[in-house]
């Protein structure tokens, strides 16, 4: 079990963690859990795109011990130790990572240049899931091999390829939030913490800054005050802003003037709806089904009698009886299985575990 604790790593290699998300807080719904933590010092999972010289990138998620002078940025590089046999385990060197406060003295390029930031983020995101999307394809080409027996020829190449094919035109794309234009100063929200008050109208924490004013260099701030519920405060999202200019400046951010949660239903809506589709999964295959595994038989003859037998042994299979309720406790163990292999995010991870325990 990991209790977040680093590991111990006897024969590693170096390597450069990319951190895929921010994780300044506990979530919400966790704050009455002490055994995780608190403000100051918490339990969190770290999403990393793990990149070690001369080998393909890995994407592994692990529970870290985090402190409010450290904690992951999305978009920003962490220094790692991996084990040399597996890529999953990881140690972050944190004697060699800056301070958060120091990150902002000096103008890391997070605060400075968040665009840049973010397009090299989002090619890792793609990456990542490329990566999970492979992965599962070859598993099923695994599982078909094994399904059939050693008695079928199973061309895998094509087999694979018919997979791809048929995920690539089933593939919905994700829905995404634009960002409002704003006249005049503005911050960009690379990362949230909560200090506590879940339910409440107002929680207090904390955000990380990327403060714009037209005519000076971008410069980070650390803000700290009261977080209105009802208000957009995603990562990547702008805001507009008050700033009196010192040492160190000033930020205000203008509530009355962030959109409302509202904004995003639709957009919520359809994740939830992708969300269903990924728990659920669809309704119980016929031989339609199964044509890109049949496609990966060479011999036709093969093809017709393996066919003919699968369409019979779905047949004997359903008996004609209406699907079973999924269980939420096999939907909580699907829903982790697509965090770790990256088919959601720690939001939607949160939000829908959320709701499935709320159901139970």
């Amino acid at each position: 079990m990991n209790l977040g604790r680093q590991p111990q790593i006897e024969d590693g290699l170096r390597a450069e963690g990319l951190a895929l998300n921010s994780v300044a807080s506990l979530p919400l719904e966790n704050m009455t859990t002490s055994s995780v933590g608190g403000w100051s010092r918490w339990r969190g999972a770290v999403s990393l795109q793990v990149q070690v010289p001369g080998r393909a990138p890995s994407y592994p998620t692990s529970m870290r011990w985090l402190s409010r002078a450290k904690y992951p940025i999305v978009g920003t590089t962490l220094p790692l130790t991996v084990d040399r046999n597996d890529q999953s385990i990881f140690r972050i060197e944190w004697d060699e990572v800056p301070e958060i406060d120091d990150m902002i003295r000096s103008g890391h390029r997070v605060f400075t240049d968040p665009d840049a930031v973010e397009a090299n983020l989002r090619v890792a995101l793609a990456a990542r899931a490329a990566s999970a999307t492979d992965t599962a394809n070859r598993t099923a080409v695994d599982q078909a091999a094994a399904a059939m027996g050693p008695g079928v020829s199973i061309d895998r190449d094509a087999l694979y390829q018919s997979i791809a094919r048929e995920q690539s035109a089933q593939r919905q794309p994700s829905p995404v939030l634009q960002r409002q234009h704003i006249e005049g100063p503005s911050a960009r929200i690379l990362a949230v913490g909560y200090e506590g008050g879940e339910g409440a109208r107002q929680v207090h924490g904390e955000m990380l800054l990327s403060v714009a004013i037209p005519g000076y260099a971008r410069f980070g701030v650390r803000w700290r005050g009261w977080i209105p519920e009802t208000k957009v405060k995603a990562e990547w999202w702008d805001v507009p802003v008050a700033v009196e200019m010192g040492k160190p400046p000033k930020v205000t951010i203008l509530w009355d003037q962030v959109p409302g949660i509202e904004i995003v239903t639709p957009r919520l809506r359809e994740m939830n709806q992708q969300m269903g589709g990924l728990l659920a999964g669809g309704p119980a295959p016929g031989v339609e089904a199964y044509r890109g595994l049949l496609a990966g038989i060479a011999d036709p003859s093969q093809r017709a009698l393996v066919e003919q037998q699968l369409a019979q042994g779905l047949a004997n299979g359903s008996g004609g009886a209406a699907p079973a309720a999924i269980d939420p406790l096999e939907q909580l163990k699907r829903l982790g299985e697509l965090r770790a292999s990256g088919s959601v995010t720690e939001t939607q991870f949160a939000a829908e575990k959320a709701r499935l325990l709320a159901s139970m």
